[in-house]
């Protein structure tokens, strides 16, 4: 896939090759250390709300590098199990492989109930704005601690009065008509 050779950003693994074994097409990337999202909260059953922050920044800062190539990309599948921590702190994004062109129409749909946008399970309209879904939901359940399959959301506000201006644009990024999600 041509997107993975431009997804040259500390964020991502780095692409090493496409290798062709027994009748089927491998991808070979960087091997990531560390710690999903998913475990680490399983673990810890927090972050703290700068930790919340921090992770959220890095995340938008990565799928705004995918939505600014030239021909945008969409990763598709963000959801805590992606998110790598490493070791030394830093995030990375794994799994690149539901990604796509936005000017792909794609005949599978890919994510993960309760991360993945409204109008990417129901249909194969598929948009940067479908990213921007999935990052409000983590960035909402690292605050609330509540997993985002559920119906009822629990708001920023409600559980982290301290971090009330956050509140406003996570709510923003689960808006249900991905017109009016921030891009």
């Amino acid at each position: 896939k041509e997107f993975l050779q431009k997804a040259s950003h500390p964020l991502f693994p780095r692409f090493e090759r496409f290798e062709h074994l027994q009748d089927c097409w491998c991808i070979f990337m960087e091997y990531i250390p560390g710690i999903t999202l998913k475990e680490l909260v399983g673990h810890r059953g927090s972050v703290t709300g700068r930790q919340a922050v921090r992770l959220g920044c890095s995340l938008a800062e990565g799928l705004l590098f995918l939505h600014e190539q030239a021909i945008p990309i969409i990763y598709r599948d963000l959801k805590p199990e992606n998110v790598m921590i490493q070791q030394d702190g830093r995030v990375r994004l794994i799994d690149l492989g539901c990604a796509c062109f936005v000017e792909e129409k794609r005949r599978t749909q890919a994510g993960t109930k309760g991360y993945a946008a409204p109008e990417q399970l129901a249909t194969d309209e598929i948009s940067t704005a479908c990213d921007i879904y999935a990052l409000g939901r983590i960035i909402n359940e690292l605050f609330t601690k509540q997993n985002p399959s559920g119906e009822a959301f629990l708001t920023i506000a409600e559980k982290s009065p301290l971090f009330l201006p956050l509140d406003g644009i996570v709510h923003k990024c689960r808006i249900q008509d991905p017109d009016l999600r921030p891009n």
